[in-house]
C-alpha cells in the first residue's frame, strides 16, 4: 500500500490538535482510513471516539516516527530527517534558498568572498552568504541556456560586472522571490526575458523590478521574429498586459515599458534571447518609472 503524503499527514495533525470527533470523508480521509483502518464511517463522515483518536495518534507515531499531535516537523529535508522517517515532509525545497550567480565579465562584487569566476562559470550559493547592503543592482535572466552563455551577450560595459541570477521556473523561481525580498530599497532589479508578451509579463510580475533589458532591433534579429509564437501567447498574456500596463500607466508606474508593449503588440514580436545572442544584438535597459 502506498504511503501517505504531506497533505494527508497535515489532516491527521489537524484532527488531533483540534480534538475533532468527526471529519468529512474526503478523498484524503479515505486514503488515511484505508491506510490505518481507524475510525467509523457514517455516510459522508468519518467519526472518532476519544480512544480512536489516540489509537490513530499511536499508529501514526509508529508509521511516521514523529508525534502528529505536536505538528509537522519544521526545517529543511536534512533537519526533518532527524525527526521523521519521511524527509520529504519538508516544505523547503533544495532550490528555495539557493541560487546560481555570476557576472558576464567574471569579476564579482564585494558582497561575496569569491572575487573572480572564469567565463562560463557560475556559483550556486545560499542566500544567507550575500551582503545585501553591498548589492546596488542585479540582473535576472529568464532562460538557463542563455544564463550559461551570459558572458557572450553584447552588453554595455556598465552591466558586465552586475550580479546576475538565473530566474528559474515554477518552484525554482521561489529563491529569486526570497532574494528580492531581502534587497534594500533603491536596488536596481533588471529583468532580461524574451522580447515577447510572456517575457514582458515576467518582467511586470517580478517584484521590485525597475528595469527591462531588451535588444536593439537590428534587421537580422527582426527577420527571426516568430509571429506564430506571439499569436500563441496573445490571448492569455495580452489580457493581463493591457489591464496592468494601462492601469499602472495612470500612476506613472509602468509608463517606461508602455512603448515596449505597444511595439511588441503592433509588430507581433516574439524574439527569443537565443536569437539576440546569435546575432550579437546590443542589449540596453528601459527604466520602469519615467517620473
Amino acid at each position: 500500500m502506498a504511503g501517505l503524503g504531506r497533505s494527508h499527514k497535515q489532516e491527521v495533525v489537524k484532527l488531533l490538535k483540534q480534538r475533532k470527533s468527526q471529519v468529512k470523508f474526503s478523498t484524503r480521509w479515505q486514503a488515511i482510513y484505508e491506510y490505518f483502518e481507524i475510525g467509523r464511517i457514517d455516510n459522508k463522515s468519518l467519526n472518532f471516539s476519544l480512544q480512536e483518536r489516540e489509537n490513530l495518534r499511536q499508529a501514526a507515531i509508529k508509521a511516521w516516527a514523529f508525534d502528529p499531535r505536536a505538528g509537522l516537523p519544521d526545517g529543511n529535508r536534512s533537519e526533518i530527517a532527524y525527526y521523521s522517517n519521511d524527509d520529504k515532509l519538508s516544505n523547503e525545497r533544495p532550490d528555495d534558498n539557493y541560487l546560481l550567480i555570476k557576472t558576464a565579465q567574471g569579476d564579482l562584487p564585494s558582497c561575496l568572498d569569491v572575487k573572480t569566476l572564469p567565463p562560463g562559470y557560475s556559483l550556486r550559493i545560499s542566500l544567507t552568504v550575500l551582503d545585501y547592503s553591498a548589492i546596488k543592482q542585479i540582473i535576472i535572466i529568464e532562460n538557463q541556456d542563455c544564463y550559461d552563455l551570459w558572458h557572450q551577450f553584447n552588453l554595455p560595459q556598465e552591466l558586465k560586472n552586475v550580479l546576475t541570477f538565473y530566474r528559474g521556473h515554477d518552484k525554482q523561481a521561489k529563491a529569486i522571490q526570497h532574494l528580492i525580498d531581502k534587497l534594500l530599497a533603491g536596488t536596481r532589479v533588471i529583468v532580461f526575458p524574451d522580447y515577447d508578451p510572456s517575457g514582458l509579463q515576467i518582467a511586470c510580475t517580478t517584484k521590485k523590478s525597475t528595469h527591462l533589458l531588451i535588444p536593439e532591433l537590428i534587421p537580422e534579429l527582426v527577420a527571426k521574429n516568430n509571429s506564430d509564437d506571439f499569436s500563441a501567447q496573445f490571448d492569455e498574456v495580452t489580457t493581463y498586459l493591457n489591464k496592468e500596463l494601462n492601469k499602472e500607466l495612470n500612476k506613472n508606474e509602468l509608463n517606461g515599458w508602455q512603448d515596449v508593449w505597444l511595439n511588441i503588440k503592433k509588430n507581433h514580436y516574439s524574439i527569443k534571447q537565443q536569437h539576440m545572442l546569435a546575432f550579437n544584438a546590443l542589449l540596453y535597459t528601459v527604466k520602469r518609472k519615467l517620473i
